[in-house]
């Protein structure tokens, strides 16, 4: 019988996903120190909760306590904690420090800056910190984005008009400020 070949691959053809996350696992993060601090933070958070989760195994229900109780007590399982730990470390050391302007003359990452935004008549106030743990309630937005990517280096006074994700967007930088995240 003959092996017909051109069904079969001669070789193994690469997953790009497995690919792709080998490049990310090893590409450096652009970060600020609050964001390093933030995410150290998060890690104790974790090794604790470690410790609390094996804990729990020796820890009996009260009697008067519901179920619910006693699982909250010790929310998360140890495999759970242990996958959060592996992953924020290996997170920590892709991190790469910025050091942030003291006087930015531009828009740069670790700025605050205020924009007009002209069409409609509104002061916004953007964060710009490093690509690591970012918090939208707080107007913080990585470096690495879209949006701020066309806003790099501008000068204070500078418009700049440009299309997003089919939006025009027309800013006026108002002001440009090293960005204190305790404000």
């Amino acid at each position: 019988m003959i092996k017909d070949f051109t069904t079969e691959p001669i070789f193994k053809i690469p997953d790009l996903k497995e690919i792709q996350k080998e490049i990310e696992d090893e590409k450096e993060i652009i970060v600020t120190e609050y964001q390093i601090r933030r995410a150290e933070k998060r890690l104790r958070f974790y090794q604790i909760k470690l410790e609390e989760t094996s804990n729990c195994k020796h820890i009996e229900k009260h009697p008067s306590e519901s179920f619910e109780e006693f699982i909250e007590r010790c929310p998360l399982s140890v495999p759970e904690c242990l996958k959060k730990i592996e992953v924020l470390s290996k997170e920590l050391k892709r991190y790469k420090l910025v050091s942030i302007p003291q006087n930015p003359q531009e828009v740069s990452i670790s700025t605050t800056i205020t924009v007009d935004d002209s069409p409609f008549n509104t002061v916004r106030r953007l964060n710009i910190v490093g690509d690591g743990i970012t918090y939208p309630d707080r107007s913080e937005i990585p470096y690495s984005s879209r949006l701020v990517k066309k806003l790099l280096g501008a000068k204070k006074g500078e418009e700049r008009k440009f299309t997003l994700e089919e939006r025009t967007i027309h800013y006026k930088i108002l002001s440009i400020a090293a960005y204190n995240p305790r404000e």
